[in-house]
């Protein structure tokens, strides 16, 4: 691509501060510079250069050295006080060398030998707006990163508050059942009975002796209906019969060390056979000095 017309491309939303005393290379200059920049504001010496300078904001300051009124470095001096970072162009003739170690000692970024030529001016703007484009797409990649992280922090927190909601669940199940085991297997039915999620008592082949309202409901099975069943034959899809007797299995052992209250997820079926995921966890209980296996189902499509 021609310097042209990547200057065309990476000036796109850059303004300019054109500084020059000479009305004549002013406007002329001022013309070459319309070619590639949508905005660019002229001053004709070293205090109009800061008066626009200060009642407007431009990307790019290009500046002579010998102007009436303030010279150029005076001006840039100035310029540099407001903003450390500006990014300055200086046109000097070729007598002005002993002033471009107090331009250089200022912090000046380009300079362009006099009389100016478009090819100069145009390669040196080149590698200005090239600077500030490169510079405007890290920080839009960094603002892309930091919303990003604002996000997914978002996105972390909203998860952790549905974790310990569950968690909330869960210890409220819990103590029903320590309610139940202070109080009698019937307060606990009463209880069970009326909780919000999916309850299951079993004896230790997996056969179904409670089942609570939200499991009818879950399941479409009533209370006689899935009372005396197996879990497994009752809710487990006909090709994972095997492998949820083999999960229940699983948790029933966790359930008696350190896995308690451990949880799996599981396909099932309803009455009506539509399939759906389900979350199994389980706890061992004593009823009558035999245990007892107590499920906790969640449906996992909400």
């Amino acid at each position: 691509m021609e310097i042209v017309d990547q200057l065309k491309e990476y000036s796109t939303g850059i303004s300019i501060l054109y500084v020059e005393d000479d009305d004549v290379v002013r406007s002329t200059t001022a013309k070459i510079l319309l070619r590639y920049f949508d905005s660019v504001v002229s001053a004709s010496n070293g205090k109009e250069g800061v008066e626009a300078y200060m009642s407007g904001k431009f990307d790019i300051v290009i500046a002579d050295i010998y102007m009436p009124v303030m010279n150029g470095i005076k001006m840039t001096k100035r310029i540099r006080e407001i903003n450390s970072e500006q990014i300055v162009i200086v046109t000097t003739a070729y007598n002005d060398y002993q002033y471009l170690l107090e331009l250089i000692s200022i912090g000046i970024n380009y300079f362009i030998l006099k009389p100016l030529e478009p090819t100069k001016l145009i390669a040196v703007l080149h590698r200005a707006c090239k600077k500030i484009h490169n510079e405007r797409h890290i920080e839009h990649c960094h603002k892309e990163i930091e919303e990003t992280v604002k996000n997914q922090t978002l996105e972390l927190a909203q998860a952790r508050e549905l974790l310990q909601l569950e968690v909330k669940r869960r210890q409220q199940v819990e103590e029903q059942f320590r309610v139940y085991l202070r109080e009698g297997e019937e307060v606990f039915k009463k209880i069970c009975l009326s909780a919000p999620g999916a309850i299951v008592v079993m004896d230790s082949e997996g056969v179904i002796s409670f089942w609570n309202n939200a499991a009818e409901s879950m399941f479409g099975y009533t209370q006689q209906e899935a009372i005396g069943k197996g879990l497994h034959g009752l809710i487990a899809p006909q090709q994972y019969h095997q492998r949820y007797i083999e999960a229940f299995e699983v948790l029933r052992q966790a359930g008696q060390g350190s896995g308690h209250g451990k949880a799996v997820q599981l396909e099932a079926v309803n009455k009506v056979g539509g399939g759906f995921p389900i979350e199994l966890s389980v706890s061992l209980i004593s009823i009558d000095g035999k245990l007892h296996t107590v499920g906790m189902i969640r449906d996992m499509t909400g």
